[in-house]
């Protein structure tokens, strides 16, 4: 199966959607962005910025209205850019109706779901520097993000799939189990 069109993984961070996203992009034979790896390469790249080593210095920078710009800009530019491609979006793209928008109608959105437990879990080993979004702990982030994104996600989101704590590979196989369903449920011209 080839993609006819991109894939976006959405969902709150640490369910694993680069992880998966990349798994189903090697799968489909299919270029794989990262949104968050491209910001900050772009971040880096800007020679008038002296922030650019992680997303989270950037955004202590310049603050989170300028990251969410920064954000559908470059949303929009990978959109915009050749063949269909596997998307891993951030945990916030959802956050701006118009990129609920561009997703819902040029990519096929993939919401990854995933308990509290889990993704505190996860957050808690990460090592990447991630700014904490709210006060009193991982759970309490997910719990409170998640609780205000799931009506985003779902808005936009044509596939949801409950993660449990399965294997990526595992999850990659249902991804494309399920796209075979969705593209059989579709009228030939969608």
């Amino acid at each position: 199966m080839k993609l006819r069109r991109s894939l976006a993984f959405v969902g709150l961070r640490c369910t694993g959607k680069s992880t998966v996203g990349a798994l189903v992009a090697r799968e489909f034979d299919a270029g794989f962005v990262d949104l968050d790896e491209a910001l900050r390469y772009s971040f880096q790249s800007d020679c008038c910025s002296a922030h650019g080593t992680s997303l989270g210095e950037w955004i202590e920078a310049h603050g989170w209205d300028a990251f969410r710009a920064a954000e559908q800009a470059e949303l929009a530019r990978v959109l915009d850019n050749g063949e269909p491609r596997v998307i891993a979006t951030g945990g916030g793209v959802v956050e701006r109706e118009v990129n609920r928008r561009l997703l819902a109608l040029r990519t096929t959105v993939i919401w990854l779901r995933e308990s509290v437990e889990v993704l505190a879990r996860r957050a808690a080993a990460d090592g990447r520097g991630r700014p904490a979004l709210v006060a009193g702990g991982w759970a309490n982030e997910f719990r409170e993000i998640g609780a205000r994104r799931a009506p985003l996600y779902a808005e936009c989101a044509h596939i949801a799939i409950d993660c449990c704590g399965r294997a990526p590979a595992e999850l990659a196989r249902e991804v494309r189990a399920r796209l075979e369903l969705y593209a059989n449920s579709r009228p030939a011209d969608s």
